[in-house]
């Protein structure tokens, strides 16, 4: 129903009595998980709407300590438990969210390989806690215009032992002649992150694949630590570069296919006509 576009339009009450209908026979943790994930696929004026009636109406029906209890216990994915939490703000509550954290020695190892045009980033992390299998993600960083440092494409590697993974992702760059340097977990972060501000500079969605590895990514990647020179990047941040921006398989089809811009030593911009190549290794 939230994705009528009348459906903000309606005035208080016929909303409220809406939200009384669709709670009927459901408990509050049941009702909470669903208005929360419903929310997230909701039309931005929906959304508005909900965020101005839900809170008091939460609290009216009695379903607040379910709500309190979901954030606290950490039983909700990041956008539901930040949406949760303004919920428990807008009532005057101050949320008691416990911090998430990577798991203990997950960080398996990274490394880097690029040149003035491009870069490309491998982290991978533990998956067992028998430190037997390994999964990773490689990101793509393309220097050229319109990305400028951007994040263009990643690939997300299956489970493997540690010594097929580094056989397969990493030292077949090395037989290709273009040998790759171990970095550690802050340096990896503080490249990702600092591609995905130039996505945000550049109004760049996230690639496809990236947003569809959401999870891995947040309970891998993000919690890595932190440096000096590491950029500031939330999931609500992921979350709203996951759906604004052009998409960045549009722009890699136009240079696959039509022309590509390339930025010269000299800082000078060219065209190359033709598409045909998509990256510059």
């Amino acid at each position: 129903m939230w994705g009528d576009p009348a459906w903000p339009q309606g005035d208080d009450a016929a909303l409220q009595g809406e939200l009384d209908a669709l709670s009927k026979g459901v408990s509050s943790v049941n009702l909470i998980a669903t208005l929360l994930k419903a929310y997230q696929v909701a039309p931005v004026q929906a959304q508005t709407r909900l965020d101005h009636l839900i809170p008091a109406w939460l609290r009216s029906r009695g379903h607040l300590p379910a709500l309190r209890e979901a954030v606290a216990r950490n039983s909700l994915a990041g956008a539901e438990r930040e949406r949760a939490a303004a919920w428990l703000q807008a009532v005057g509550e101050t949320p008691a969210i416990q911090p998430q954290t990577q798991e203990p020695d997950a960080f398996f190892d990274a490394f880097f390989h690029g040149n003035r045009s491009q870069v490309v980033i491998i982290i991978f992390w533990y998956r067992d806690m028998q430190r037997t299998q390994v999964q990773g993600m490689s990101f793509l960083l393309d220097y050229n215009p319109p990305w400028d440092g951007a994040l263009k494409d990643i690939t997300h590697f299956p489970r493997e032992t540690p010594f097929m993974a580094l056989q397969k992702y990493v030292e077949f760059w090395e037989r290709d002649g273009m040998p790759m340097t171990r970095i550690g977990p802050v340096e990896a972060k503080r490249l990702v992150l600092r591609a995905l501000t130039c996505n945000q500079g550049s109004n760049i969605r996230l690639p496809l694949d990236l947003i569809a590895n959401r999870a891995s990514f947040i309970r891998y990647v993000l919690p890595l630590p932190d440096g000096p020179e590491t950029p500031p990047f939330s999931e609500s941040d992921f979350d709203t570069l996951a759906q604004t921006g052009q998409r960045p398989e549009e722009i890699s089809y136009f240079e696959q296919t039509v022309a590509r811009r390339v930025r010269t030593e000299d800082g000078q911009e060219i065209l190359i006509m033709g598409g045909g190549m998509e990256d510059d290794w």
